[in-house]
C-alpha cells in the first residue's frame, strides 16, 4: 500500500470513529504522529513505543546534533579568530622589523650620498 493511501485509510478510520468509541481518544491523540511515522518510514510500536515517543526521541536527537554542531562551530570560530590574531600580530612584528631594516638602508644610502 502506498503511503498516501495508508494515511487516507487512517483518516477514514478517524472520521468513522465516534467519541464513545473505545479507541477514539487514542486515534485522535496518535493520528498526527502515526501519519508522520508513515511519511518518515518509522514503524510504529516496533519496540513497544508509541509514535509520540519516537517523535520525542527524534526531536531530542535532532536538538542534540544541533547543539553539538553549534558547539563545534563556535570552537572553530574561536580557533580561527585566535589564528587570525596570531597572524596579524606576526605581520605587525614583521612589518615593524621591515620598517627598521628599510630605515637602516635609508640611513646607509644617506651616508653614501654625503660621501659622494
Amino acid at each position: 500500500m502506498k503511503k498516501a493511501k495508508e494515511i487516507e485509510a487512517w483518516d477514514v478510520l478517524h472520521n468513522t470513529l465516534t467519541e464513545d468509541s473505545y479507541t477514539f481518544g487514542y486515534v485522535v491523540n496518535q493520528l498526527p504522529f502515526i501519519k508522520e511515522a508513515i511519511r518518515l518510514d518509522i514503524p510504529p510500536d516496533t519496540y513497544g513505543k508509541t509514535v509520540e515517543e519516537y517523535h520525542r526521541e527524534m526531536v531530542k536527537e535532532a536538538l542534540d546534533i544541533y547543539a553539538t554542531a553549534e558547539a563545534e562551530a563556535l570552537d572553530l570560530i574561536a580557533k580561527a579568530k585566535a589564528e587570525a590574531a596570531r597572524i596579524v600580530d606576526q605581520g605587525e612584528k614583521l612589518g615593524a622589523a621591515a620598517k627598521r631594516d628599510l630605515e637602516k638602508v635609508g640611513a646607509t644610502i644617506d651616508i653614501l650620498l654625503e660621501r659622494m
